[in-house]
C-alpha cells in the first residue's frame, strides 16, 4: 500500500509541482482488466493506475506501463513467493523437485528485464504524449508453466528430478499475455524469451 499507492501518488505529486514533462508508472498484468482481483499486489497496482490517471486528466503526461512476468540476472529465487524462473533455475541445478501451483498449464508472458529497461527507454524518449494511459509490455506470446520447465531444464542441462505440485494460488488465471487488454510497446530488435533465458 505504501509504495504502490501512497509512494505512486507522492512521485506523481512532486513531478506535477516541479512541472516534470512525462512520468512512467510501472504497473503489473496483476491489475489487468481482464483478470479477477483478488490480490493486494493486483489492487494497489490498479490504484496507482487510477491515480496516475488523476494527473494525466490534469495536464500531466503519465504512462502506466504494465509488466508481464519479468525475469532476469539478479532476480531472487530464496523464498515461496520467488518467481518462476529463478525457483525453477535453482532447483534443477540442485537436484530437487519442481514446485507447481496448480496443474502447470495455466501460460504467461515471461519478459526479458533488458527488454523492460529499453522498453522504457523508448516510452521516455518519444516526443508524442501517450495516446492511452494504459499500455503492456511483454513478448505477445505465452508459454505454459511446464513447458518453461523443460525449456530451462534443455538450457541447463539438467532432468527434472520430479515435480511438487502445490495448490493453485488464489487469484491465479489461465492465461497472462500482453496485447490482450491494452495497447502493446513494442522493440524493434528485442533480446526476447529464449535468449534472455
Amino acid at each position: 500500500y505504501k509504495v504502490n499507492i501512497t509512494g505512486t501518488h507522492n512521485v506523481l505529486h512532486a513531478a506535477f509541482a516541479w512541472q516534470v514533462k512525462k512520468v512512467v508508472v510501472i504497473s503489473s498484468s496483476s491489475a489487468s482488466s481482464s483478470q479477477n482481483l483478488v490480490s493486494p499486489y493486483g489492487i494497489s497496482k490498479r490504484a496507482a493506475e487510477y491515480i496516475s490517471g488523476l494527473f494525466r486528466r490534469d495536464g500531466m503526461d503519465v504512462w502506466c506501463l504494465r509488466l508481464f512476468n519479468v525475469f532476469g540476472p539478479g532476480q531472487a529465487y530464496e523464498s515461496e513467493h520467488s518467481a518462476a524462473v529463478p525457483a525453477f533455475i535453482r532447483a534443477l541445478l540442485s537436484g530437487s523437485q519442481i514446485p507447481i501451483y496448480g496443474n502447470g498449464y495455466q501460460s504467461r508472458d515471461f519478459t526479458y528485464v533488458d527488454d523492460v529497461c529499453s522498453a522504457i527507454l523508448k516510452i521516455i524518449g518519444l516526443d508524442t504524449p501517450a495516446v492511452d494511459l494504459m499500455c503492456e509490455f511483454g513478448y505477445g506470446k505465452s508459454i505454459t508453466i511446464m513447458a518453461l520447465v523443460d525449456k530451462i531444464s534443455e538450457i541447463v542441462g539438467k532432468k527434472v528430478a520430479g515435480y511438487l505440485f502445490l495448490n493453485q494460488r488464489n487469484g491465479d488465471i489461465k492465461i497472462s499475455q500482453a496485447g490482450l487488454s491494452s495497447r502493446l510497446v513494442t522493440l524493434d530488435n528485442p533480446i526476447g524469451f529464449e535468449e534472455g533465458l
